[in-house]
């Protein structure tokens, strides 16, 4: 049986732990075997065996370079181990660089509406992982009233208002391999109450009157109530005369 060949793999260029990636050939065997890269064309020096998730005698899919290899940057060497004989291929060459460094994004969320003093509010953030999986994450007040988080590294906790004053709450993700990002929401005070409708007099005429009118319209009010005197005077001497009678 002739040798294991590697024809094919991708555009030769790929990073540390790149996966999903395609090593195409023949005679590779119908079995599982083994997948490497060396630092050297003779299975010298450095060595990394890749991941494959689904092997046939003319491709290898699936596959995944170890994310923290031994080889280091730059040119390395792959090989296939056929299952059965142990055959191994020929060198393919292909150059190995570093994975791409991308920085999370994160929203706070918001604005929230604090609803009293002492009262736990929901914060609904959405935080995006760059190249780094698992950045931690870290809450705090930044300004305004104070006020405590649950658990104030998840991405979503909830936080108590000791005040009903207005808030900015800090979100700060911080991954291993970039600066920390960050993002405010707004935490906006408790809504002041209306204030109740009273009863006025205007001009003598009693009424219930809402205490915040304004100008234009205590105006109407008054000569409202100023025509509503006036009929009064005018039916004051029918109304007496008519009393006189009755008695």
């Amino acid at each position: 049986m002739a040798l294991p060949f590697i024809s094919n793999f991708g555009d030769e260029d790929h990073e540390k732990g790149e996966t999903g990636l395609v090593i195409d050939g023949f005679e590779l065997g119908f079995f599982a075997g083994e997948a490497w890269m060396y630092q050297n064309a003779d299975r010298t020096g450095n060595a990394d065996q890749l991941t494959v998730t689904a092997w046939s005698d003319l491709s290898l899919t699936g596959v995944a370079i170890p994310a923290a290899p031994n080889n280091a940057l730059g040119t390395v060497y792959l090989f296939i181990k056929r299952f059965g004989d142990n055959a191994w291929s020929l060198s393919y060459t292909f150059t190995l660089s570093a994975a791409a460094v991308t920085a999370p994004t994160v929203d706070a969320g918001g604005p929230y509406s604090n609803v009293g003093a002492g009262v736990g509010i929901q914060l609904n953030a959405t935080v995006t992982p760059g190249s780094d999986p698992a950045p931690t994450n870290k809450w705090s007040v930044q300004s305004g009233g104070a006020g405590s988080f649950d658990d104030d590294t998840l991405e979503d906790p909830i936080f108590t208002p000791d005040t009903t004053t207005a808030s900015v709450l800090l979100l700060t993700v911080a991954p291993s391999d970039t600066g920390d990002v960050t993002d405010t929401a707004q935490l906006t005070a408790v809504a002041e109450a209306e204030a109740p409708s009273v009863p006025t007099q205007e001009g003598g005429a009693w009424g219930h009157r809402s205490s915040r009118l304004r100008q234009k319209e205590r105006r109407q009010l008054k000569r409202e109530d100023d025509e509503i005197i006036a009929i009064i005077q005018q039916l004051a001497p029918d109304i007496m005369q008519h009393h006189r009678r009755l008695h």
